[in-house]
């Protein structure tokens, strides 16, 4: 069985993870979207967004029009790392783990 190297283990669980992230609309993370509606603009705290709405997915074309900004707090933020980069890294640093010999 071929080994794989553990940077491209790394690369492929983090595509793995970040691919259904960005292109899902997945309401993960905590943020504020502002909505303009009838020209008033409307601020939705403390609310769930997805990071497709960065990319303009996951949306009807008219929710795309209405949509002033899409912001992350810091804890959101947070979770990004956590998911895109720390999952990652301990998984593959299991496999590192497992591959060694005792």
């Amino acid at each position: 069985m071929t080994k794989f190297p553990l940077w491209l283990i790394f690369i492929l669980l983090q595509m793995g993870i970040l691919i259904p992230l960005l292109t899902l609309s997945l309401r993960l993370f905590p943020g504020e979207l502002v909505v303009s509606t009838g020209g008033v603009e409307r601020t939705y705290e403390n609310t769930n967004v997805s990071l497709s709405y960065f990319l303009g997915l996951g949306m009807t074309p008219e929710e795309k029009n209405q949509l002033v900004s899409v912001s992350l707090y810091g804890s959101g933020w947070i979770l990004v790392i956590c998911y895109s980069i720390l999952l990652p890294l301990f998984i593959t640093y299991r496999i590192h783990l497992k591959r060694s010999p005792s």
